[in-house]
């Protein structure tokens, strides 16, 4: 499944080297802007921790549902886009 992290809290206490404000943001922003690729949310929390090297605290996601309509005229792939844009929005507006 693929998953879009809408907001995310990383444990960043404890570090050996001191972490700018500016770094922190950095990783947060990366691992926003991702899309991931997971069987599962704790595989998730699995996978944003190997890659950051950070543990989370706390998180939210997105489950992100594509419908692959291939056989269908352009205008209702456009159709089908924003609709799930809205979903999406609806499910998780932007704050």
């Amino acid at each position: 499944m693929q998953f879009q992290v809408t907001a995310i809290e990383y444990d960043f206490t404890g570090a050996e080297d001191e972490i700018t404000d500016a770094e922190m943001n950095d990783i947060i922003d990366e691992t926003i802007g991702h899309i991931w690729e997971a069987d599962d949310e704790d595989d998730l929390i699995e996978e944003i921790t190997s890659w950051t090297g950070w543990c989370i605290n706390s998180m939210k996601v997105l489950t992100l549902i594509f419908i692959v309509a291939l056989f269908l005229s352009p205008s209702v792939r456009t159709l089908t886009s924003n609709t799930l844009h809205t979903v999406a929005d609806l499910i998780s507006p932007a704050q």
